[in-house]
């Protein structure tokens, strides 16, 4: 018995979908199974030379192609799907810019596998 228990527990902590993660969920902590996917929802201006996009390269998600964009009226609605490619732990950051300026940011702390729990 304590090991089907072990395996559902071994099971629920790889395989997950979590968000949409949207502006207030800034600065976040965010546990993922290796394998999860999950989506940033991010909004700015519609007619404007600024988007949102990722500030670093990530090491342990990767962003999955191509990034939604969906006008909304007077904004630009910007779909980031990642998936948890290994274990470990980073920040996910993302910024609001033209390429020159740098106007808004925003971070995710993750944390993939096990390991993340024990933190």
């Amino acid at each position: 018995m304590r090991i089907k228990f072990a395996l559902w527990i071994l099971l629920i902590s790889t395989i997950s979908c979590a968000g949409p993660y949207l502006r207030n969920d800034d600065g976040t902590k965010v546990n993922l199974g290796i394998h999860s996917e999950f989506e940033v929802i991010l909004y700015g201006e519609g007619q404007s030379n600024f988007s949102w996009g990722l500030s670093q390269p990530t090491t342990f998600i990767e962003l999955q192609q191509p990034v939604g964009k969906i006008h909304k009226d007077s904004l630009m609605e910007y779909i980031f799907t990642f998936k948890a490619t290994a274990e470990g732990m980073e920040i996910l950051r993302m910024e609001y810019s033209n390429g020159v300026e740098n106007i808004d940011d925003y971070e995710l702390f993750i944390s993939v596998g096990t390991l993340g729990t024990i933190l």
